[in-house]
């Protein structure tokens, strides 16, 4: 499931990130996007800067490469610790819809007063 910052309509498939992205771009959304402003995800928008309208940056953790035993490096550590603060907020108000009542049905607009002044 995706949410979007722009009260678009919660997506229900098994669609990756990046091809959601590509769907909504195609059809006029993400427009409202400011030029360099960030966009945090998760690792599966990867590669997924070329969608936005404005080639939007998008921040996420770093992959874990090298196989069995494999560690991150000091580098990638420090670069997680960063992409996690910039989600942090996004993963909180992730968490709040979640502890509202699940997912299911609607939830009344008035309950998030400062949803179009942030970017989750």
């Amino acid at each position: 499931m995706g949410l979007v910052h722009e009260f678009t309509d919660p997506l229900f498939s098994r669609s990756s990130e990046k091809a959601i992205v590509r769907l909504w771009t195609g059809h006029g959304r993400f427009r409202d996007i400011p030029v360099g402003y960030l966009i945090s995800g998760d690792k599966g928008f990867d590669g997924t800067t070329g969608y936005y309208p404005n080639y939007n940056p998008v921040i996420h953790p770093a992959f874990l490469t090298g196989g069995n035993g494999a560690q991150f490096t000091e580098e990638q550590i420090d670069w997680n610790r960063k992409a996690c603060e910039m989600r942090y907020t996004s993963e909180v108000v992730f968490s709040r819809v979640k502890r509202f009542g699940g997912l299911g049905g609607i939830v009344p607009r008035h309950h998030y007063h400062y949803l179009r002044d942030m970017w989750a």
